[in-house]
């Protein structure tokens, strides 16, 4: 052993067990040597140096030149020209290949983070990721380096690192921000770190006085997450430093949907059909020339439409009706966005037909599908499913094919209800998915392809999918058991139907079905759409607490999805809110829907969610706000207190949990008012972690306060601490 001024300090002899050492690495209690003949590491105490207390090797070492400590595992370089980070028992955690080639020598940074591998010929110094990347050469003037050491010089220099750790974090969401509040800064810069692919990666390079927020997203795909401060200069820093640093959080949410200000239609539609469901005002997507269209059909089945160019804040009549000239007869008409008329009216098919559905291929205009039902009123009930194409833009259509099959014959039916959905991946010819109503209990899917001239190949009889068998048998009217919604998308068919009054959610990936995600009880007449971050929505009518019915909805709470959210009121007026229809807009920064409200005359209602703004009304999550940690290996309970407030008339809905994997409902404020003060003791068991998690929605811009004790005590007894925690929500 050499001292820093050259001279020997002592020696030891370890020819008894490594005549021929090559590498040497300490891990703060062990020293670790390799021998590059035998093909070994040694394991030496220092206690004494001249006895081996054991040795091992790793999978593939040829001449292990050169070792390193990294403060959790050992890094070999070797003659074969690999790096290797190995654990004390030779078990390989990582490798690869050294590009330079010939490897004679390894240390870690434990400033950096990084390695410096040596080479034998022509003789240069690399700096490398832990991962393998380089980072950058240099040719140290030397020749033939046999060894790399790093030395920290810590006498009279100051340095930071501090690091924390979240744990049992909700990892898949996608909102995920590291938000850090600083107070008073010093002149150094004060970098954070985070932990990812055993490397530390840089989010701050410094932070400031006030809100530090960067995402983390691209970081944050574990349970785990872990971050660390590190001053701005680290070597050679006589100067010492302090920051204030108030607060560390961990942000992340599912999206913070706003419901706009609804407009109004028309307040004078003529009288809705009650006869084959055709009492839904069907919306539109922002069309081109951002213009939004709704229709519905009238009990004269007239077609009614009304359309709006400033984004559903005025809407106007166009007088224009396509007319179905008899009850049961389905006709096709389109009129272009930029055009003053409606085109020549194609007949589809006449006779006991009803309740037609329409797609437009995405990759090809010009190739229309529409799905109707084909049935008698009176009598036996047959009951059929046909699809007509269209490949010249809807001038005419092709012969008709049945999806159906089997043709059923019972009395308990009053139509199919199809709808037809095309795969939206755009250049490719994909799938197209027809699905109905048996009448009875079942509803069906049928898949075909299409071809690249626009025609349909259609699965088999024996391919046709069973959603569900369970569907209420419903009499020769309308029945809201009969009503389903599907689109495509995100990789998926996706559809929500009504099984017994209660709207599902499944899902299909032309492999398996997804289980059935029950929504609400008494959710009926379901719509689908999905939003700019394709988490799913499910807008329905409901009458379970106003027996005039209001519209709800419900958002996914993930993009799978593997459930769905809180229940949100769109109406709350029992004034007949009924028959939703919603969809993305065309420009995919909103979902906008319609309902029809009222009696006769009918009003047409509309409405939209958009991405929230802070400030603003709305809603979001605040999964860890703050953190708790037990230091002093005991057992306590804790609770939070609301002992004072101001300006929370604004919030809807604020409920404050403590959680750590299951929650505990502390405070609750409904309508600005509390429905609970005061939550239950809730343990804090011995090296604990448990976090604060709140859920605010409010309905105006502004800033409220909510002043709380934490309480702590000793199980059992009655003597407890206080903390105060003010909330600020704006």
């Amino acid at each position: 052993m050499v001292a820093n001024n050259g001279s020997q300090v002592t020696q030891w002899d370890i020819s008894g067990y490594a005549a021929n050492a090559y590498g040497l690495a300490w891990n703060g209690s062990r020293w670790f040597i390799g021998d590059w003949v035998n093909d070994l590491i040694y394991q030496v105490d220092p206690a004494d140096p001249t006895v081996a207390e054991r040795s091992f090797s790793y999978s593939g070492i040829s001449d292990c030149e050169g070792l390193a400590w990294d403060g959790s595992y050992l890094w070999a370089v070797d003659r074969n020209d690999n790096i290797y980070r190995i654990d004390i028992y030779g078990n390989i955690q990582a490798s690869w290949t050294f590009a330079p080639t010939d490897p004679t020598g390894i240390a870690y940074d434990t400033t950096s983070g990084h390695l410096w591998i040596t080479q034998r010929s022509p003789g240069y110094l690399y700096e490398y990721y832990t991962n393998g990347t380089q980072i950058n050469s240099w040719d140290p003037a030397g020749s033939l380096p046999q060894g790399a050491a790093y030395a920290c010089i810590e006498e009279g220099t100051y340095q930071l690192d501090v690091e924390v750790q979240w744990t049992n974090v909700d990892h898949d969401e996608p909102y995920e921000f590291l938000c850090i509040y600083g107070g008073t800064m010093g002149a150094e810069n004060i970098r954070v770190d985070v932990w990812y692919n055993s490397v530390w990666q840089n989010v701050f390079t410094d932070l400031t006085s006030g809100w530090n927020n960067v995402s983390v997203s691209p970081y944050l795909d574990a349970s785990n997450f872990t971050i660390r401060f590190k001053g701005g200069t680290e070597t050679f820093d006589y100067t010492q430093d302090t920051w204030d640093v108030d607060a560390v959080l961990l942000h992340v949410w599912t999206g913070n949907e706003v419901l706009g200000n609804a407009t109004t239609v028309t307040t004078d539609a003529e009288a809705r059909s009650n006869s084959y469901g055709k009492d839904r005002a069907v919306l539109r997507t922002t069309d081109a020339n951002d213009t939004l269209h709704v229709f519905q059909i009238n009990s004269s089945d007239y077609l009614q439409w009304w359309k709006s160019t400033d984004e559903g804040q005025i809407w106007s009549s166009n007088n224009i009706h396509l007319a179905y000239s008899t009850g049961d007869e389905v006709y096709y008409r389109k009129q272009p966005y930029n055009a003053t008329s409606w085109g020549t009216q194609v007949t589809i098919d006449t006779v006991n037909n009803y309740q037609p559905d329409l797609a437009i291929a995405p990759y090809d205009n010009s190739w229309v599908y529409v799905v109707y039902d084909d049935h008698s009123a009176t009598g036996a009930k047959n009951n059929e499913v046909y699809v007509k194409t269209s490949t010249d833009g809807g001038a005419s259509f092709g012969t008709a094919y049945e999806v159906t099959y089997n043709e059923y014959t019972t009395t308990y039916t009053a139509g199919t209800f199809p709808s037809i959905v095309i795969d939206n991946t755009l250049g490719t010819y994909g799938h197209i998915y027809v699905t109905w109503f048996r009448g009875e209990t079942n509803l069906y899917l049928r898949r075909g392809t299409i071809s690249i001239t626009g025609t349909v190949n259609w699965d088999d009889d024996s391919n046709v999918q069973t959603i569900s068998a369970g569907m209420s048998i419903v009499s020769t009217t309308e029945n809201t058991n009969m009503m389903h919604s599907a689109l495509y998308v995100n990789g998926k068919y996706r559809l929500v139907y009504c099984e017994s009054g209660t709207a599902k959610y499944r899902d299909w990936n032309e492999s398996s079905w997804s289980s059935p995600i029950s929504l609400a009880t008494i959710s009926h007449y379901p719509s689908l759409t999905y939003d700019w971050n394709n988490h799913i929505y499910v807008f329905y009518q409901t009458n379970i607490f106003n027996v005039n019915y209001d519209i709800r909805y419900v958002r996914s709470a993930d993009t799978t999805p593997t459930s769905f959210g809180s229940l949100h009121n769109v109406t709350a007026d029992n004034n007949g809110n009924r028959y939703v229809s919603a969809k993305l807009s065309g420009d995919n920064n909103r979902v906008e829907f319609a309902w029809t409200n009222g009696t006769s005359p009918y009003g047409v209602r509309f409405n939209y969610l958009e991405e929230g703004e802070v400030g603003g009304p709305g809603q979001s999550d605040f999964n860890y706000l703050l953190r708790f940690v037990e230091k002093d290996g005991s057992d306590w309970q804790i609770r939070l207190r609301a002992y004072a407030d101001s300006s929370i008339a604004r919030l809807t809905n604020c409920s404050i949990y403590i959680y750590d994997g299951s929650n505990s409902t502390q405070v609750i404020i409904l309508d600005g008012a509390y429905t609970q003060q005061s939550g239950p003791w809730y343990d804090l068991n011995a090296s604990a972690t448990e976090y604060i998690w709140i859920h605010v929605e409010t309905s105006s811009a502004g800033t409220s306060h909510l002043y709380t004790y934490l309480e702590i005590r000793i199980p059992t007894t009655t003597t407890y601490a206080q903390y105060i925690i003010t909330f600020e929500i704006t």
